[in-house]
């Protein structure tokens, strides 16, 4: 699971938004030309690519409201051989 929440700016950052899966995070700019959705999932999408830059194989995720913060939680899709 990924989880990908909000940072907002400061004195010398704009906004920025942060995915990790627990071993791993990256933090991307906030992508102001994206929806609120699009922002989360790119982020997301980059933590995908850390995590499986070497797989030839693309790996897929679904992605649900998280309940507990201010951020969206994606959960791997398996796919059917």
């Amino acid at each position: 699971m990924i989880r990908t929440r909000y940072i907002g700016p400061t004195d010398t950052k704009g906004g920025r938004i942060r995915a990790t899966n627990g071993a791993r995070s990256v933090t991307i700019p906030y992508p102001h030309e994206l929806s609120v959705e699009d922002a989360h999932a790119e982020a997301a999408e980059k933590l995908v690519h850390v995590m499986h830059e070497h797989d030839e194989d693309r790996v897929e995720y679904s992605m649900t409201r998280s309940v507990k913060d201010d951020g969206y939680c994606f959960y791997r899709v398996e796919r059917e051989a």
